[in-house]
């Protein structure tokens, strides 16, 4: 197989409360690969896009897009991703609405909803 280059773009989502998402959407598999809750993150610079070839994907150990066959990122290394020392639980409204109990499993299933519902 051809290396072959897939640009990520970057979306940032207004939250409705002062806040914002900004999310880096690969276009291998058009899924959330990373997201920050900084508008103006250094990732943005530097999370530009995912090299495909047949030993994989250069970001397979750096993604939230769990659902693509390429990704191979252990869920503990989803807190250095997004710059968590610890795993932290959610209050108790929160566990019940995302149906998990932490902030990693949350920004994992926030990334897999975003995916699914807003991107085509």
């Amino acid at each position: 197989m051809e290396e072959k280059k897939y640009p990520t773009k970057w979306i940032d989502m207004d939250l409705g409360n002062g806040s914002t998402l900004s999310v880096a959407v690969c276009s291998y598999c058009n899924k959330v690969r990373h997201l920050t809750t900084s508008p103006n993150d250094m990732r943005k610079t530097m999370i530009v896009s995912a090299t495909v070839s047949d030993s994989g994907c250069s970001s397979k150990d750096h993604c939230l897009a769990f659902e693509c066959n390429l990704n191979q990122t252990d869920k503990h290394h989803v807190l250095h991703m997004l710059d968590m020392t610890e795993d932290r639980e959610l209050d108790d409204d929160s566990a019940a609405r995302w149906n998990c109990k932490t902030m990693s499993e949350f920004y994992i299933r926030l990334a897999k909803e975003i995916s699914d519902k807003y991107l085509e």
